[in-house]
């Protein structure tokens, strides 16, 4: 069995839902990108904020460890990522602790990823 790379999707399996069954949350060392409205439903941001001018917004976020960067142009904000690239959501346990609130970008997952319908399992043997 060919050992997979996150920054390779080439070497990614096919998605099966059963991979999430003690997945070690592979896909939750990508990159995330979000809008100002998920950030609201996260709870980062206030309703009058999200259509608002957002630079103010973002430096706040990133000294606040929440985004690593914000893009004017395309309005989307990067998340933070820890720990080797873990996302900023992602607990000790490495479970999502926004699962119910979750970036619509996690909920597509495999569907809209760098291979899609492969996933990158890193599943313990």
């Amino acid at each position: 069995m060919k050992k997979v790379d996150i920054l390779r999707p080439k070497t990614w399996v096919r998605y099966q839902p059963s991979l999430c069954q003690g997945c070690q949350a592979g896909c939750c060392t990508l990159p995330v990108l979000v809008t100002a409205e998920e950030l609201y439903h996260l709870g980062y941001l206030k309703a009058d904020e999200v259509n608002g001018p957002l630079k103010r917004i973002a430096q706040r976020l990133i000294r606040q460890g929440i985004i690593r960067s914000y893009q004017d142009r395309t309005r989307l904000f990067r998340l933070e990522q820890k720990n080797g690239h873990d996302c900023v959501f992602l607990d000790g346990n490495r479970r999502c602790v926004v699962y119910d609130r979750r970036p619509s970008i996690c909920r597509q997952f495999p569907s809209n990823s760098a291979r899609p319908g492969f996933c990158p399992s890193q599943r313990k043997e």
